[in-house]
């Protein structure tokens, strides 16, 4: 480093603060500005590597191979806050020809809105001259307070003069240290959050983003992709003034500007918030998170729906409508107006097509089920049945909250459900036994034992679907209170040894008052949430549940016992109780394990009591109800109608 290798931040000692750890807090949005910086730069390859673990050595390292920075230029371009690069070389560039995305001249310092410290390398494909220096946060914030003028002394760490050969190795590197991180970045939900970020730049030839090396995943994230508009409109269907290209759907707003756009619905609910709805692409970069351009009101098939628009004029208005982390628009804005107005007919528009469009899908589906030759289901219903059994399916299709597979489950446990009143049918010819010869009388007991297990193998194939729509929903959105509820409301959810328990209302005073009588009212409701008694014939069952996020240690353990020895002693005094016996269950979302927590656990199951964590349970539960379905099915293998379940 020769003493000409000095840089200067020619600011306010803390205006960093407002750049960079104000306006830029979310990962995702910090490491998009790196990215954009690197689009300007003309590089065609950008991969983000983030750390293993964190800990004081961890960083995030952004490199690109770009046209990279000569010394001076690392002191014009990059420590300039402020500059608007399109000023200086014009609205697109010069070798690429893409548009120009950096604007405010501030996205260079959201790093500091996670990390303490930038450390930049880049090598200048003009020269091959290579500069690195180092930004610290402590230092920068150190160096006067947030209003006073002056500039700081930037360390240049390496300086190499220009070179010929170098210039073919241009790029710049960005190491984001002493990080502020809550939490390890999962590399691929990140990866996920910078697609939807850069859905339009990952269309444009040479330019790849990668995340530990590993290529951004497609939009759509696995969900199948049901209708893409416009593309899959028809005449009838298309708005006037839409043309297609390509993809994409072209027209202009009543204002004038033009747009471009393509909304998909997909099969299955999109269940990420961040790809559900229609996100605002202004070039190639987020001006807007997916939203519904503030509709009133949720409308049936919004979770269905993701899109995007292309609205380049308004990021080439000369006051700036997108905020600096590049998630909203200021829809306030009267220049906005028309797009948001745009927005909302169109989507409307849109959601009728596909409400329409599903009716008649599931219309077909239904003959398929009851009609079609070829049905899994007895060949033809008298004209009166299907005529009754169409019209309850009809009823079930106007519901837009089912998908297809929740349609499909349903529809068929319909149809189940009207083969077991023909199983009674058969049930009443068995009277007739004297008048039927033996061949008739074996084909009509196989028949009536196979409509058993046909019904009992739809109920609990709907089951099984309940559960694992339940376990998915706690992986991502947790244990929520609603859904907590309902589960411990519906035992047989949980094993199917309980299928025949009911509520048993005349226990439940009675364990009411003891709680209170024990511990006061104040606190009986702040160790756990109400007990539930069933019950089924002589058997009865006790489930109480700890609250969220609490985990069960040996005094909640032993609320269990006692609250089981309360009912035991009661049946005893109480002859109207025909119980004999009971099983009890504590189901909570962690158990503690404290020093002699397993041998308790052990020593109260000898007396059917059980302590256990929700994710277990409910794990449990389905793989029971799988035994139980395999079993149904194995009555008879050979049956067409059970092996299609």
């Amino acid at each position: 480093m020769t003493a000409e290798a000095t840089l200067r931040l020619p600011f306010h000692g803390r205006i960093i603060d407002a750049l960079g750890t104000q306006m830029y807090n979310c990962p995702a949005a910090v490491i998009a500005e790196v990215i954009a910086n690197a689009w300007d730069a003309d590089a065609t390859d950008v991969n983000v590597q983030l750390p293993d673990t964190l800990g004081d050595d961890a960083e995030i390292v952004v490199t690109d191979n770009g046209v990279g920075m000569t010394l001076d230029e690392c002191q014009s371009l990059y420590l300039s806050i402020g500059r608007n690069r399109r000023k200086d070389v014009g609205t697109r560039r010069r070798l690429s020809n893409r548009p120009v995305l950096g604007r405010k001249g501030i996205g260079k310092f959201s790093g500091f809105g996670i990390a303490n410290i930038l450390h930049v390398r880049t090598t200048s494909k003009a020269t091959g001259e290579h500069t690195a220096f180092t930004l610290d946060l402590d230092r920068i914030r150190s160096s006067g307070e947030f209003v006073a003028p002056g500039e700081l002394d930037v360390p240049v760490v390496a300086r190499r003069p220009p070179d010929r050969i170098r210039r073919y190795r241009s790029g710049t590197e960005v190491r984001l240290q002493s990080l502020r991180l809550q939490r390890r970045l999962d590399p691929k939900q990140f990866a996920r959050l910078l697609s939807h970020r850069f859905l339009v730049a990952q269309q444009a030839d040479q330019f790849r983003i990668t995340v530990n090396g590993r290529p951004l995943p497609d939009d759509l994230q696995g969900y199948a992709c049901e209708y893409d508009f416009p593309r899959d409109l028809n005449d009838s269907e298309r708005p006037s003034g839409v043309n297609i290209d390509g993809e994409e759907g072209r027209e202009f707003l009543p204002s004038g500007e033009e747009i471009r756009w393509r909304f998909r619905f997909t099969k299955m609910p999109i269940t990420g918030r961040e790809l559900r709805g229609i996100a605002v692409f202004c070039g190639i970069k987020l001006a807007q998170k997916p939203f519904f351009f503030h509709l009133s009101g949720r409308h049936n098939g919004q979770k269905y729906l993701t899109g995007i628009v292309r609205a380049d004029y308004l990021d080439q208005l000369d006051e700036d409508l997108i905020s600096a982390g590049r998630e909203r628009l200021n829809w306030n804005d009267e220049r906005a107006a028309p797009l948001r107005i745009w927005g909302q007919e169109r989507v409307m528009h849109l959601l009728r097509v596909w409400k329409d469009r599903r009716a008649k899908e599931r219309a077909r589906l239904l003959d398929e089920c009851i009609d079609t030759p070829t049905s899994q289901r007895p060949r033809r219903f008298p004209t009166h049945e299907r005529r009754i059994v169409r019209s309850a399916l009809k009823e079930l299709g106007a519901v837009d909250s089912l998908d297809e597979r929740q349609f499909a489950n349903l529809g068929n446990a319909i149809l189940t459900a009207w083969q077991r009143g023909r199983l009674e049918e058969l049930i009443k010819d068995l009277g007739q036994v004297h008048a039927m010869d033996l061949a008739e009388l074996i084909g009509l007991l196989m028949e009536a034992e196979m409509l058993t297990a046909l019904h009992t193998s739809e109920a609990v194939r709907a089951k099984l679907s309940l559960i694992g729509s339940l376990r998915k929903r706690m992986a991502t959105h947790g244990l929520e209170d609603k859904v907590r509820d309902y589960i411990l409301d519906n035992p047989w959810l949980l094993a199917p040894k309980w299928e025949t328990f009911r509520k048993e209302h005349r226990l439940a005073p009675f364990l009411a008052r003891k709680e209170v009588q024990a511990y006061g009212a104040a606190t009986a409701g702040e160790r756990q949430s109400a007990d539930r008694v069933f019950s089924s014939g002589q058997q009865l069952l006790l489930i109480g549940s700890m609250k969220p996020g609490v985990a069960a240690n040996r005094y909640h353990v032993n609320w269990l016992q006692r609250q089981c020895d309360n009912v035991a002693g009661e049946i005893q005094v109480n002859a109207k109780l025909p119980f004999k016996d009971l099983e009890g269950l504590l189901v909570t979302d962690k158990l503690a394990k404290p020093l002699g927590m397993t041998p308790l656990l052990a020593r109260i199951a000898v007396d059917n009591m059980h302590c256990v964590e929700w994710h277990t349970l409910l794990a449990t539960a389905e793989s029971q109800w799988r035994e139980f379905l395999d079993t149904l099915k194995g009555r008879n293998p050979r049956d067409e109608r059970l092996r299609n379940l």
